[in-house]
């Protein structure tokens, strides 16, 4: 196929124009960088800029923050990269940078100050990791979060581990668990101690030798009983809140020495009352000595025992009292034949 002179310049001048039109496209940056680079992630980053200055990678691990005079301001250890991001701390002030290639923003966090978004990233640079091959830091696994301990389960009170009986004006409160030494303290200021004699299955058994005074701690009933003088044992308080030692129960199994229901009313009927004495608090039926307190020289003269003070033991003359009632507790010394004995104290 020939083609005429003419044919020919046209061809020629249709070239040249395609070429004017197609070469300013392809010089372009964005399509250079399309074409020939690619994108910039947080995998590659080496050089971030914003407004007013710029940061960049120039030691394996160290990134500088330069001012827009090209003045180095800081330096930054780079702590790890993900796809995105490039994580940066300055130890000194203790200020956590993020670069983000992806949102082309620069994120900030420093003692005092949250998270929050410090710059816009106006043009980001890739190369090679300075160093050797880019190793990208897996992100920190999350913190393990280990849940607060469950408190202790509720202890159910019973008389072997109780501790505590509150009641609307006061409380019963024992001294140390198993200690055996109970206070009673009184909302308006009243404080008296007792003494623990035993427990059973139901009650804990408190005793006051000095006022003569027995308490019972119903722990069920959620019941404070009393007895005053060895009178009969009266309902007296509403327990509101019964307490129990979070321990193992420590208490020691204590002997109660109670009468039964039967020997308390033969007692009461035969003219006696019941009251505890002697060091275990023993529960017993105490009877009265029509001639008690008058003045005697033998036991023979008396329905119980010619006793003296014991100011008076030992002397070679000496005359005593007849015994006021059959308790044999207490400290004495008999008198025999107008003759006081030695002393001695019956527990």
């Amino acid at each position: 196929m020939k083609f005429s002179i003419l044919s020919k310049l046209i061809l020629a001048f249709a070239m040249l124009t395609l070429t004017a039109v197609l070469l300013p496209i392809v010089q372009t940056p964005a399509y250079a960088q399309s074409k020939m680079s690619p994108p910039v992630t947080g995998q590659n980053l080496r050089v971030a800029h914003f407004p007013g200055g710029r940061f960049e990678l120039t030691a394996p691990g160290s990134w500088g923050e330069y001012d827009h005079n090209g003045v180095r301001r800081y330096t930054f250890r780079e702590m790890r990269r993900d796809v995105d991001t490039v994580y940066l701390r300055e130890d000194a002030l203790a200020v956590d940078l993020e670069l983000n290639a992806t949102r082309r923003i620069i994120m900030a966090s420093w003692p005092g100050m949250a998270l929050h978004q410090l710059h816009r990233i106006d043009r980001v640079e890739a190369g090679p990791r300075i160093g050797g091959p880019l190793i990208v830091t897996p992100p920190p696994p999350p913190p393990v979060i280990t849940p607060p301990p469950l408190p202790p389960a509720p202890v159910n009170a019973n008389p072997n581990n109780l501790a505590m009986m509150v009641y609307p004006n006061g409380r019963f409160e024992e001294a140390g668990s198993g200690s055996g030494v109970w206070t009673h303290f009184i909302n308006s200021g009243g404080v008296s101690t007792f003494k623990e004699i035993g427990h059973d299955q139901d009650t804990v058994y408190l005793y006051d030798r000095g006022r003569n005074v027995l308490v019972l701690l119903e722990v069920d009933k959620k019941l404070i009983r009393e007895s005053r003088n060895g009178g009969p044992v009266i309902d007296q308080y509403k327990a509101i809140e019964v307490i129990a030692t979070q321990s193992p129960p420590i208490r020691p199994e204590r002997p109660v020495y109670a009468l039964t229901n039967e020997q308390r009313m033969q007692c009461l009927a035969s003219g006696g009352r019941v009251e505890r004495a002697g060091i275990l608090g023993a529960e017993r039926c105490t009877l009265s000595y029509s001639d008690g307190g008058q003045i005697c020289m033998d036991s023979s003269q008396c329905q119980g025992k010619c006793v003296a003070e014991l100011a008076g033991a030992n002397q070679t003359s000496a005359s005593g009292v007849c015994q006021r009632t059959d308790n044999p507790f207490g400290c004495f010394a008999f008198v025999e034949n107008g003759q006081t004995g030695p002393a001695l104290c019956v527990d």
